[in-house]
This record gives C-alpha cells, sequence and structure tokens, in this order.
C-alpha cells in the first residue's frame, strides 16, 4: 500500500488524546508524509494548516488513524462511507475491542504500517434502510449494529420480523438488536447475544429484555434480507446506528437490513488473533488455566 498521507481522527475529549496525537502527527511528519486532520483534532493540536474538511480527510488519506475507543473508530467508519480506507485503531478509550492498539504502542503501530508490517482484517457491514409509509427516509451502514429501543418510560415494543420476506417472530420486548459478528462483542453481548467470530457470515437477532422466555438470539445467514415492522404506538422510540446516528421512530415504521456491499477495513499490527483479542479484553484464562493442574496452587 502506498502511503503519502495519513488521517487522525482523535477524540478530543479523552484525557490523553493531544500528546498521543502530538506524538503520531511527529513521528508521520518525520516520515515525509502528510497528516491531515478534521478541524477539531487541527484545533486541539494548535496545527490549522494541517487542517481538512472531513470529506477531504476521507477521500485523500491512504490510511485513517482512530484514536480513542470503540465509538472513535465507528466514527472514522461513518466519515470513510464508500472510500474503504484502511482504520488503525488506537485505544486510549475503556475495553476497545476494535481499538486494539494501547496508546503506549501508538508509535510502535505506527512504524510498523508505514514499513509495510501489517494486515487487513475486512469485516462486514450492514445497510438498513427506514422505510415510512411505503417511502424511504434514509439508508446507513452500520459496521456494529442497528439497535430499536423504547425510552426509559414507554410502554415495551411489539416488532414483527421477518427473514427473506418469509414470517420469523414478534419479539415483545424494550428492543432489538441487529448486529454483525464484529459487533457481537458491543451491546449484543451485553444483552445476552453470542459472541461470533468475525470471519462468520451471518447477521445476529438480540432482543433486548424480552417479555417471552422462549424469545431468544438467533443467527442468520449474511445473505439475509431482515424486515422489521415497529407495532406498537409508543411515546419514544429510537433507531441508532452503531452509537452514532439517533432516529426516532412511529409506529408502522419499517426497517429493511442486509449485508452491505462495502467491507470496514481494520489494520492489524498487533500479532494478536482474534481470539487472542477476546482473552486479553475479557480476561480469559488467568488462574483458571491451572484448574487442570493439581500441582499447581489455587
Amino acid at each position: 500500500m502506498r502511503i503519502d498521507s495519513v488521517g487522525i481522527i482523535v477524540n478530543v475529549k479523552k484525557a490523553d488524546a493531544a500528546e498521543v496525537a502530538a506524538r503520531l502527527v511527529g513521528r508521520i511528519e518525520a516520515a515525509g508524509k502528510t497528516p491531515l486532520l478534521p478541524e477539531d483534532t487541527a484545533a486541539l493540536l494548535g496545527r490549522p494548516e494541517l487542517q481538512r474538511d472531513a470529506a477531504s480527510v476521507a477521500r485523500d488519506s491512504d490510511f485513517i488513524i482512530a484514536l480513542g475507543g470503540d465509538g472513535t473508530l465507528l466514527h472514522a467508519a461513518r466519515l470513510i462511507g464508500d472510500h474503504e480506507r484502511p482504520i488503525l485503531g488506537i485505544n486510549i478509550g475503556g475495553l476497545g475491542f476494535l481499538t486494539e492498539v494501547p496508546a503506549a504502542e501508538a508509535v510502535d503501530a505506527l512504524d510498523s504500517v508505514l514499513a509495510g508490517n501489517f494486515r487487513i482484517e475486512e469485516r462486514m457491514m450492514l445497510d438498513v434502510e427506514l422505510l415510512r409509509d411505503g417511502h424511504s427516509l434514509c439508508v446507513h451502514r452500520a459496521l456494529n449494529d442497528a439497535v430499536i429501543t423504547k425510552g426509559a418510560l414507554a410502554r415495551v415494543l411489539n416488532l414483527e420480523v421477518r427473514v427473506n420476506g418469509e414470517y420469523l417472530i414478534s419479539y415483545v420486548s424494550d428492543g432489538l438488536i441487529i448486529a454483525t459478528p464484529t459487533g457481537s462483542t458491543a451491546y449484543s453481548l451485553s444483552a445476552g447475544g453470542p459472541i461470533v467470530s468475525p470471519g462468520t457470515k451471518s447477521i445476529i437477532l438480540t432482543p433486548i429484555c424480552p417479555h417471552t422466555l422462549t424469545n431468544r438470539p438467533i443467527i442468520l445467514p449474511d445473505n439475509s434480507a431482515v424486515t422489521v415492522e415497529i407495532q406498537s404506538e409508543s411515546e419514544y422510540m429510537m433507531l441508532t446506528i452503531d452509537g452514532q446516528v439517533g432516529i426516532p421512530l412511529g409506529i408502522a415504521d419499517r426497517l429493511r437490513v442486509s449485508r452491505s456491499e462495502k467491507r470496514a477495513r481494520l489494520i492489524i499490527c498487533s500479532g494478536l488473533s482474534y481470539f487472542g483479542v477476546l482473552r486479553k479484553k475479557l480476561d480469559w484464562g488467568g488462574r483458571s488455566r491451572y484448574r487442570h493442574d493439581k500441582s499447581a496452587p489455587v
């Protein structure tokens, strides 16, 4: 991959954001490359000469660094749109399944990418279309999930789900998460959904607090066309895409969800496999590795 320009998307609210971003910009410039910064990042670093509008950062960068938490990487993926620029995620947030490189290793990771020592993982995304009265209101793309939720004081939702036109189930619940395998470790996991390897071609339906115990998460083939119709009349209902976009919903609104032709491209240079990331982030292992060794202390 030829690299001339590097975009940097930063969560400017993070405490260490300015320090880490400044080190990255310095290393990019020292390598003879051009850093491209959106307005808030350029202002944070006091580098107005590097400022570009968001569209230019997405279009003109050879790859993009997302510095923050997973939300920052999701924001970067949304900004990139159809350009499919690779993203290097650097974590100065919390758990960080997508931004797996810790801030302390940010410059080393950048050096690895500039030297060509990396691989790219392609991640499935979803196209999410909202229809009202038979008309398309909007179409969004999701790397993690599309989520239908109710307000804190609103009544439970009745959501009719069809797959490839065939009636599947009516969820009576507080909402529904439609996730990619990448999104299986996000909200879906918190709601009791399964962990699904990113290489698995699937779409995951996870009800939020279902009011019937038999309403369980379902894993569908990735070529499924999922339709969800809102059959509840509630004071407050919302569709959220990757936690980035919120759209109010009404009764009889319909959601059409399918696999996108576009892919997110994540730069991997840590040497960890997906399962290695799971073990690290979820703290699997530890003392449990001694369970079958009777001579080891417990």
